[in-house]
């Protein structure tokens, strides 16, 4: 299957991806928007993740929350959005009887947000306290740490929640102006996946209530703020290369168990020929109990409960993970395991059944994503955006199986290198570089 493309006259893409599937009858609408954490400007970090929850606080017509969540609740549909690095989205998967309504609604929130100062103020502190509460939380914290020693000279170097002080900061006229900028036909993609409507019925839906302006501009009271960002997005693309030193990060935290690792290195973006060798490297490392990491450090020795591999690709850039934790005085012990793993892949030590069956791995979990509607409208969304296209599963498959050992080990002398190590840990007690030699 292959999704269908309409433009609308005032220039909002849409994808229509009919699954065509006698099973079921949702349908996942998902808008994305081009614009994310990173595109904020220092004294507007965090206002991407905050405007998210703004969109959701009323309207002309819905002018509460509990009446725009009343209304789609009442068919049992998932109503909620996302806030990325480099992407906001917000989706609706409903019974397909109810596309309408749902247009309705995601059209009204998107156009007709009332962002009002009162809104505001009484969100500051929900969005404070889930900032704490993330604060709070050693393995959000710990990735956090990572994030901003990898992104380093980067604007991704920021967590998306952004600070406390720009959060209880946070204006009317600041939430216009960025709406203002980034809010714009030609940064959205609306992509539809699911049991469609004909194609002329859904094409009129999306023309009914999406080909409209934004008008946020208008309630400004300071028209030169509506140049306020380079909409513009500076692009990283030697980020692969750029780190020279390796990077450590280490907190005390008294009151917590154990030790909390997460190890970093720069990877390649999301539209790269790289992009697939580092997803079946990460899944032959860590992703499962029949992976490497696991059976090594968990299974053979019992060091970590859990030990798994991520990686995260973005327009320009990418990142390769590992991240665990242990008990406090195993941290070195851990550590130096997990870098005689990647050693060895870098050697060659890698056997013809294991990336076989790693590969039936991606390729098995791509067909069970493919059962998700919410999880096909954000990715072909996704894959529109930065690829200009979209991965049918055949092409999918065919990248992965197509990959070889050599790749692979190609792959792995480039990214786990000294220089390009970032590790953060959140412990009980102190730590220092000495300890993480490799």
């Amino acid at each position: 299957m292959t999704a269908k493309y309409f433009l609308l006259n005032n220039g909002i893409r849409c994808l229509l991806y009919d699954t065509k599937c006698e099973c079921h009858n949702s349908i996942t609408i998902n808008i994305t928007i081009n614009a994310g954490s990173r595109d904020e400007c220092p004294e507007y970090q965090g206002l991407t993740h905050f405007a998210e929850h703004m969109f959701f606080k009323g309207t002309k017509k819905r002018p509460n929350g509990n009446i725009i969540s009343g209304e789609i609740e009442q068919y049992g549909a998932q109503f909620n959005a996302v806030t990325d690095y480099d992407i906001t989205y917000y989706y609706i998967k409903i019974d397909n009887k109810h596309l309408d309504k749902a247009f309705d609604i995601l059209s009204d929130i998107l156009f007709n947000s009332l962002f009002r100062q009162t809104d505001i103020n009484s969100e500051k502190e929900v969005i404070v306290n889930e900032l704490k509460l993330y604060q709070n939380n050693p393995s959000r914290s710990t990735t956090n740490m990572v994030s901003r020693l990898i992104y380093k000279d980067t604007t991704l170097a920021h967590d998306i929640g952004g600070t406390i002080e720009n959060i209880r900061s946070a204006t009317r006229e600041k939430f216009l102006t960025y709406i203002s900028n980034f809010y714009q036909p030609e940064n959205i993609i609306i992509s539809l996946a699911g049991h469609l409507p004909s194609y002329q019925k859904t094409t009129k839906l999306l023309t009914k209530y999406f080909n409209k302006k934004f008008t946020y501009h208008n309630l400004l009271k300071n028209y030169k703020q509506i140049n306020k960002f380079n909409t513009n997005r500076l692009l990283f693309e030697n980020f692969q290369n750029s780190q020279i030193t390796s990077r450590f990060h280490f907190k005390k935290v008294s009151n917590i168990e154990g030790t909390y690792i997460v190890i970093a290195f720069p990877g390649y973006k999301y539209a790269s020929p790289e992009y697939f060798q580092m997803v079946l490297l990460s899944t032959i490392l860590g992703k499962g109990m029949s992976s490497k990491l696991f059976l090594e450090i968990r299974e053979k020795r019992g060091l970590t409960y859990s030990i798994k591999s991520n990686i995260s690709a973005y327009q320009d850039l990418g990142i390769f993970t590992i991240n665990c934790a242990t008990h406090s005085n195993d941290i070195t012990k851990t550590f130096k395991l997990i870098w005689v793993e990647l050693e060895k892949i870098k050697k060659g030590k890698l056997t013809p059944y294991e990336i076989s069956k790693a590969k039936d791995n991606i390729i098995g979990t791509e067909l069970l994503e493919h059962e998700s509607t919410n999880n096909l409208a954000q990715t072909n969304a996704y894959d529109y955006l930065y690829l200009n296209k979209i991965i049918s599963l055949h092409d999918f498959t065919k990248n992965i199986n197509q990959i070889t050992k050599s790749q692979l080990v190609k792959l792995a002398n480039n990214l786990f290198q000294k220089h390009k190590l970032n590790v953060a840990i959140i412990s009980n007690i102190k730590l220092t570089n000495d300890q993480f030699k490799c």
